[in-house]
């Protein structure tokens, strides 16, 4: 069966798999790290068979793919969160980072804050890449390390019920190794992080984005629709899962649909949260200096990294983030026009102090 191996930060990573597009995916992702033989670092094995039915092994825990829509998609996404549980010697934070000379800059948000537009504004500015989503730093270093996998770029919403061509709807897929940025081979240490915040929330509601499996639907469905002031809108697109679940934002609301998630859980693929409406980025943007603490708080919030050594709880993975920005320059940046908040970063990374 065709395989591939990757050297991933600390794991040693052996994909198998008779999908041609399976293992596309995983390379066009991880292709600066494909490397000949076996690989060093902690092993990792990944296999996944298209079946039918559909089957993928992470790690030798097994994780169901049969009847997913896109299986190949959804099986990287999971690749892609068990990485994160397996790394060791990194803790990865949820942010975009770019190289500039002195260090690395690292911008972190939410879904919505203008991450991504924001990278691709300073990539086009001449800052080097190294990830658009993962930050990872050595533990002992406190070094960044490279992590260039393809950057996601919301595109022109689609028509409702119109065909999505992958699992991303209405995102596009651009790889940063094709020559239109230079990419960062090297780790750099972490010199500033810019924390996007979204603003006033534009309504009191929050999205909840639910893909949700055939069998058990029905019934997933009828106690969402339960839920006082919950209001449902089905996939944009055909053959998505995605549903798209609007609700006040409240406590006891919250508390009630994450008890029902949990107790729907074998119907349930995937789940995210986008707070509040869309910021409004017809103003001026302001960037001020934040805390250490403070911009922890913040990537705690946002981290992908369910795990990490040492079975962390949230207080002291809080400790452990203020630490590792020690030194580091940590700013919030409100929205406002694209223009104007990617020249406030630029002039902030021009400041020798």
């Amino acid at each position: 069966m065709p395989s591939a191996s990757y050297r991933i930060l600390d794991l040693g990573v052996t994909v198998t798999s008779s999908s041609e597009p399976f293992l596309d995916l995983v390379d066009t992702d991880y292709a600066c790290f494909r490397v000949t033989g076996v690989p060093e670092g902690r092993p990792f094995a990944v296999t996944f068979e298209p079946g039918p039915p559909a089957l993928l092994s992470l790690d030798g825990r097994g994780v169901e793919v049969a009847g997913h829509a896109f299986p190949a998609e959804y099986a990287l996404f999971g690749f892609h969160r068990a990485l994160m549980e397996a790394v060791a010697d990194f803790t990865v934070l949820h942010a975009a980072v770019l190289g500039a000379e002195g260090g690395a800059v690292a911008v972190c948000g939410g879904s919505g804050t203008g991450k991504t537009t924001l990278t691709l504004d300073l990539l086009a500015a001449g800052l080097g890449f190294l990830s658009d989503d993962f930050c990872p730093v050595h533990r002992e270093t406190r070094l960044v390390h490279p992590f260039p996998r393809s950057l996601w770029v919301r595109e022109t919403p689609a028509a409702p019920g119109s065909r999505a061509p992958t699992l991303h709807g209405g995102k596009s897929r651009r790889v940063a190794r094709d020559g239109a940025c230079r990419v960062e081979d090297r780790p750099l240490p972490l010199r500033w992080l810019v924390c996007l915040e979204r603003g006033e929330a534009g309504t009191d509601t929050d999205l909840l984005q639910v893909g949700i499996r055939e069998q058990g639907r029905e019934a997933l469905l009828a106690e969402l629709a339960a839920v006082p002031g919950v209001t449902l809108e089905p996939p944009r697109f055909e053959g998505s899962h995605e549903w798209q679940v609007r609700h006040p934002r409240d406590a006891q609301t919250v508390r009630a649909l994450a008890a029902l998630l949990e107790r729907h859980a074998p119907a349930v693929w995937n789940s995210s949260l986008v707070p509040g409406g869309i910021p409004d980025f017809d103003r001026i943007p302001c960037l001020t200096p934040i805390a250490s603490h403070e911009a922890a708080f913040i990537l705690l919030r946002e981290r992908k990294q369910p795990s990490v050594t040492g079975a962390l709880r949230p207080g002291a993975f809080l400790a452990h983030l203020t630490g590792l920005l020690e030194g580091v320059a940590c700013y919030r940046l409100t929205p406002g026009h694209r223009e104007d908040r990617c020249n406030l970063v630029l002039q902030l990374l021009e400041d020798p102090r």
